[in-house]
């Protein structure tokens, strides 16, 4: 990828910087404020283009890696005849969860028992990885499968969804107590393992994983009882990730057994925070600026008041296209609402999304129920199958096997196995993703091609081309970078 950052800075007329709260106030190196929105009003004034691109990058991008990307694509828009503007919004806090990621997964504690968790989950999920059905994992193959030597092909987990002997989540609680009596053999029996859960009582928020060893006045003698504790603790994960593949909300036996077993410590509730700041950025950032001055006015909706002047006194016929990345899905679709509450004449062109990170209730919400606001769509996101294998990030990638959307859908979201737009697999029409609110997004997306699954094949359209097979780079792909100018340019 080309390093951007030497750089000369990039004009203002091509980007606003969204600071705190979705204010103008500044947090970093870079500050937007009115008078620069101003300024590029003015500009657009004076060059009067035919056509506006706003793009949106993702979320969990600190302020350089997005104004690197509005660096890295401006040239190519302005070539494909449009003026863009890229709004850098600051969602910088993803390098707390992946630092958060990275040192639990470094513990000897967390490989123990994500080990023991691989190992009798895909026994009693009659799992077959090479030996035969219905055999515990080897510590060799559960090292592996950690590690991304060893792959569970998609044939052996559908195998397993239907022949696993435990058929109801009411014969997986009953298992509880078995993987409970086993967990604490092994605990008795490893070297250390109770040292290093001695160890995890100290660790900030550790949680539900290592009850009560955090309490330093108990008396020696509760130590069996704490121990019990933290056995049925993850015995409940293994339980967890089975009662996932009887409702058939699994994503993978691997990736499945680090979202419940995250779950049970504390990085759901540092996930959930992080993805829960972003999100609620992405609704300030468009609120009334109704009694606000200065710096303290949201930055998003100064800017669409600024374009529907524009409109109204310059250039009524201006040409809006909308992209965003990721979670910047969610940014357009908070602005979809804004603009149908405040400016219902508003109108744009196209919407162009890249792995687009939105729930389908949220998209429903927002771009199905404004469809008049907006004539093209197209969103270019992986296949189900490339998605499982684009492991989450380099620093956690032997601690999580597939994509940012799935961690997203599986760990981050309110709901286990939370339907993301941009998630292939939530289209199957297949219990459970069928019924009334899933056949709208699945029929949506069917017409006029609307929906483009990379990589795909050599004699695709233009417009309808896509090569990106890593979800933070689909704006490095040149396919599919080509095919958003395509969409301008037409």
């Amino acid at each position: 990828m080309t390093d951007y950052s030497a750089m000369a800075d990039l004009d203002r007329a091509y980007w606003v910087n969204v600071g705190p709260g979705g204010t103008f106030e500044s947090s970093g190196n870079y500050q937007t404020g009115p008078a620069q929105v101003d300024a590029l009003f003015a500009g657009l004034a004076q060059a009067n283009p035919d056509k506006v691109v706003l793009h949106f990058h993702g979320g969990l991008v600190n302020e350089e890696r997005g104004i690197d990307i509005a660096k890295k694509l401006t040239d190519k828009y302005v070539a494909a005849g449009a003026h863009p503007v890229t709004f850098v919004w600051e969602t910088g806090l993803g390098e707390t969860l992946w630092d958060n990621l990275g040192e639990i997964h470094s513990t000897k504690l967390f490989k123990r028992i994500l080990k023991f968790v691989l190992k009798r989950a895909a026994k009693r999920l009659n799992m077959d990885v090479g030996r035969g059905a219905g055999k515990a994992l080897t510590d060799d193959e559960a090292e592996r499968l950690i590690d991304g030597t060893l792959q569970i092909s998609i044939d052996a987990e559908n195998a397993a969804r239907g022949s696993m002997p435990i058929k109801t989540e009411e014969e997986a609680d009953d298992l509880c107590n078995e993987l409970r009596d086993e967990m604490m053999v092994e605990i008795e029996a490893i070297d250390g393992f109770k040292a290093e859960l001695a160890l995890a009582a100290d660790m900030e928020g550790a949680g539900e994983l290592v009850p009560d060893l955090r309490d330093k006045t108990a008396p020696p003698g509760a130590r069996g009882a704490r121990l019990a504790k933290v056995a049925m603790a993850v015995a409940k994960v293994a339980v967890a990730v089975i009662k996932r593949y009887i409702k058939k909300t699994d994503h993978g036996l691997h990736a499945t057994t680090v979202e419940e077993l995250l779950r049970a410590i504390y990085v759901a509730d540092i996930g959930g925070f992080v993805w829960g700041s972003m999100q609620r950025k992405a609704r300030l950032m468009w609120r009334s600026n109704e009694g606000r001055s200065g710096d303290e006015r949201y930055a998003g909706a100064y800017f669409v008041e600024g374009l529907v002047r524009h409109l109204e006194h310059i250039n009524p016929n201006l040409q809006i296209d909308l992209i965003g990345h990721s979670a910047g899905s969610i940014v357009l679709g908070r602005l979809l609402e804004t603009v149908a509450e405040r400016h219902p004449n508003l109108r744009f062109r196209n919407i162009m999304l890249m792995a687009p990170a939105i729930s389908h209730k949220v998209f429903r919400d927002t771009y199905l129920s404004n469809l008049r606001l907006f004539s093209g769509f197209r969103m270019f996101t992986m296949s189900d199958a490339n998605e499982r294998e684009d492991a989450l990030v380099d620093r956690v990638r032997r601690l999580y096997p597939s994509s940012l959307l799935y961690f997203i859908s599986g760990l981050l979201e309110d709901s286990v196995d939370e339907p993301l737009l941009g998630m292939q697999r939530y289209l199957s029409n297949l219990a459970p993703y069928d019924g009334p609110a899933f056949d709208e997004v699945r029929m949506f997306l069917a017409g006029d091609g609307r929906a483009v699954y990379s990589k795909t094949s050599a004699g695709a359209a233009e417009g309808r081309r896509s090569g990106a097979v890593d979800h933070g780079f689909f704006d490095d792909d040149e396919l599919t970078v080509e095919s958003l100018l395509a969409i301008i340019r037409a």
